[in-house]
């Protein structure tokens, strides 16, 4: 039932939403440019290591 939802969601996201792109972006960002990163974090040693 989130099918319907999701289309009007998406443009308005690309639109530049302040609200959800700021903070998609800011979390999808560091995590998408580095899938070596995103691996890492699965096997829980960089869970361990401060990254920030």
């Amino acid at each position: 039932m989130t099918e319907p939802e999701r289309p009007p969601r998406s443009p308005e996201r690309a639109e530049g939403d302040p609200s959800g792109e700021q903070a998609d972006d800011d979390g999808r960002t560091p995590r998408a440019e580095d899938p070596a990163e995103g691996q890492d974090v699965g096997g829980g040693d960089a869970a361990d290591t401060p990254s920030t």
